[in-house]
């Protein structure tokens, strides 16, 4: 068995060869490519002898900030390769952002996919960076410790000789997205992802005659171990152009496996069902029956009756054909996480005879812990823990995990570290949640997010949060508001392409004309009342605030698109008040 991840790529590498290692899209051929595994690790080998030619000594931490793509991947293995830990940084960072995490992991080198990248390396201050090195042409000169990539590696010997790593050593240094505070960097060892990637292929989730579309930030963990179980299984991996291309690239790479985080089956149900909603007619209104039939059912799992099937015959299943269609018509199942996934999403896709398997874990546990499993689905929950990993509830219902997918702890932050384990080596996740008899595991809410009013009631805020999103299409996200307060409000940030396509179609209007449009505000006053007639009384939306803008990425986003809940409450301060008032 492998003992690091770059001993399970030597070892594929010389189990694979030949065979194709990667599928991309290339912008100088403007054609699909694909690379064996034999051309990978001559690249990666290069690399790795230019990174120890640099001076690189073990674990010595290197950046990568770019986008998904194959050089992000040859990059990760080449700095394991040479004893370096990788210090992955979103591509949708902001500048503070990066001279932040640059700074905290004291990065010696850095990969920049563009100039976009580049100038925010450029920008922080006191760095001292051995090299930068650049992965696409920019329209400048270079600066003295710049390189390209292409320049780096171009005399370099494609074959490598370093020395061993345990499976104990540092990998990764993986900073968290920072929902409650500053980003801290969780220190991952090569187990870690071992574990993860050794799970997925005996579990069958994955197997080397799989093709897999990726999309998701490789910044990301969830995206991390996927890549580490495409090393496991020797299967096929493509890169999606980008994120607004996945549909289209799907069509033509034919994937039979996708992850993705909710945000993107949101918006394909919310496309479905404004088109279908949309026809005139008979066909309109028997598909807003057939959707009312579908949230009947994702509130309520056993109503199954006659309204259902004839919706289902109807409506999804037609919806179901042209979806797979395209998808490409082979994927066996797609898979959910990074957030949680809303019922609703979770039974359209059921009724449509697409299989969308939710799981559960974080940056600090190797991204999987919890994963329904197509043949076991259990919707509403986010699965069983993995085989070799324990949960259990604290008291308080906060899930704990414990196994070999936990991380080493906080990089230079001992304190932190100490405060998430126990005497018994438990990480305390921060999420409260229950599980059944059968092990199936449900979250409800982050522990630090539960709201609890001044009357007392504890409100877990995403479930009602999802509960208004899936009710219309035009919501992108809700923040719902209510510590400490008589009762809950929500702040509305609207999907700008939905609100416009849906009010006026043949004009486009700016966003400070959608929020205060009537036709707006009586769809969303209806997608709230139609969410508070599923829940109690105190869990109820009494009012609520239409803003003028879109969330954005690194201010209330996530790079996943998760919301910063009290950061925008605070961005939206005076907004909130006057829902008080």
């Amino acid at each position: 068995m492998s003992e690091s991840v770059t001993s399970l790529f030597d070892a594929s590498v010389a189990k694979f060869n030949e065979r194709p290692a990667f599928q991309f899209f290339s912008r100088t051929k403007n054609a699909w490519c694909t690379m064996s595994w034999l051309e990978v690790s001559k690249t990666v080998a290069r690399l790795a002898n230019a990174l120890k030619h640099l001076g690189l000594s073990k674990s010595d931490r290197v950046a990568i900030i770019s986008e998904t793509r194959p050089e992000w991947v040859i990059c990760d293995i080449a700095i394991m390769k040479a004893l370096g830990v990788v210090v992955p940084i979103y591509h949708s960072s902001l500048s503070d952002q990066v001279s932040y995490i640059l700074t905290d992991s004291a990065a010696k080198i850095v990969f920049v996919e563009n100039a976009s990248q580049l100038k925010k390396v450029r920008e922080v201050d006191g760095l001292n960076l051995q090299r930068v090195i650049v992965f696409d042409d920019i329209n400048e000169p270079l600066l003295a410790n710049e390189v390209y990539f292409e320049d780096l590696i171009k005399t370099e010997n494609d074959h490598f000789v370093g020395a061993k790593l345990d499976k104990d050593d540092l990998a990764s240094l993986v900073y968290t997205s920072g929902t409650t505070g500053e980003p801290k960097g969780a220190m991952m060892t090569h187990d870690n992802f071992l574990y993860e990637a050794q799970v997925i292929e005996r579990l069958g989730v994955l197997t080397k005659d799989d093709v897999q579309l990726l999309f998701l930030p490789l910044a990301h963990i969830f995206a991390r171990v996927l890549e580490v179980a495409w090393i496991q299984t020797g299967h096929l991996l493509a890169f999606a152009q980008s994120v607004d291309a996945i549909v289209d690239n799907m069509a033509v790479i034919r994937p039979t496996f996708m992850a993705g985080v909710p945000r993107i089956f949101e918006k394909v149900r919310a496309k479905v069902i404004d088109k279908a909603q949309s026809s005139p007619g008979i066909k309109g209104r028997i598909a807003k029956f057939a959707f009312h039939q579908a949230g009947v059912l994702a509130k309520n799992p056993k109503a199954r009756g006659l309204k259902l099937c004839i919706s289902k015959k109807l409506v999804f299943d037609k919806i179901g054909r042209e979806l797979k269609s395209k998808f490409g018509g082979r994927i066996r199942f797609f898979v959910s996480g990074g957030a949680q996934l809303s019922s609703e999403v979770a039974t359209f896709f059921s009724l449509c005879g697409i299989t969308l398997c939710e799981g559960y874990g974080l940056t600090e546990t190797t991204a999987a812990t919890c994963l329904n499993l197509p043949w076991a689905l259990r919707y509403g929950t986010v699965g069983k823990a993995l085989p070799g990993t324990e949960v259990k509830l604290a008291e308080d219902g906060e899930i704990l995990v414990r196994g070999r997918g936990v991380f080493k702890g906080f990089f230079n932050r001992e304190t932190e570290t100490k405060e998430v384990f126990d005497a018994a080596g438990w990480f305390h996740t921060g999420d409260i949640g229950s599980i059944d008899g059968d092990g199936y595991v449900k979250i409800i809410d982050r522990k630090k997010d539960i709201i609890i009013t001044s009357q007392g009631k504890n409100i877990a805020p995403a479930r009602v949060e999802n509960l208004v999103k899936a009710k219309s299409p035009m919501i992108a996200q809700v923040v719902v508001v209510g510590d400490k307060r008589p009762y809950l409000t929500a702040l509305v940030a609207l999907d700008k392409a939905n609100a416009n396509a849906m009010v006026s179609p043949s004009q486009e209007l700016s966003m400070s004309e959608l929020s205060s449009n009537t036709a707006v505000f009586e769809e969303v006053k209806n997608a709230v009342a139609r969410a508070n007639a599923a829940l109690a009384s105190f869990e109820q939306i009494k009012r609520f605030h239409i803003l003028d803008r879109e969330f954005e990425v690194g201010k209330e986003l996530t790079p996943t698109l998760k919301v910063k809940r009290k950061h925008a409450i605070k961005i939206f301060s005076k907004e909130v008040n006057g829902l008080y008032t």
